[in-house]
């Protein structure tokens, strides 16, 4: 669409159609960039991995894929302003759990690295209240329980939220 626009604005000798195409041209671009977020999603089981990658994809977001922490603390380290948000399972055998991930991002002593205030979902098939209690004193900002019979809604929504704020 950008690139039409700016051709037809080459093209056009009216100046107020030439602002107004111009005008468009540049909400759709910017519009474009800041609806979508990239997320770091750390999942070790193949058929959740595509269950909640689709989700995150037909929301419009781009995720990178970690099957194990270490990878993921890697990807982090190296690139931490690349990720507007985590979303982690909890149980990845036999490495750690999803809690552990999340302690080593929030009080690993990484903090002057990786921003203290990223958005941090814990996406799992526990639907415990104790998990759900732990994870949130952890450091976690939003709790989905995931399994092929519920909806992730709840995620998206609270990952659209990041976007307006």
């Amino acid at each position: 669409y950008i690139i039409l626009l700016q051709l037809l604005t080459l093209h056009t000798i009216n100046p107020i159609k030439t602002l107004a195409i111009n005008t468009y041209s540049f909400f759709l671009y910017s519009y474009g960039d800041f609806m979508s977020l990239h997320i770091l999603f750390l999942e070790d089981t193949p058929m959740m991995v595509e269950f909640v990658g689709t989700a995150l994809k037909e929301a419009g977001f781009t995720y990178d894929h970690f099957p194990n922490p270490n990878q993921a603390v890697h990807a982090l380290l190296e690139k931490p302003k690349h990720y507007d948000a985590v979303v982690s399972d909890w149980e990845m055998p036999p490495m750690c759990d999803g809690l552990t991930f999340l302690m080593d991002i929030r009080y690993g002593g990484n903090e002057d690295i990786i921003p203290k205030d990223m958005p941090f979902i814990m996406c799992t098939g526990w639907d415990c209240d104790q998990h759900k209690e732990d994870a949130i004193e952890a450091g976690a900002n939003f709790y989905q329980v995931k399994s092929l019979g519920e909806s992730l809604q709840p995620m998206i929504n609270y990952l659209n939220t990041l976007i307006r704020n």
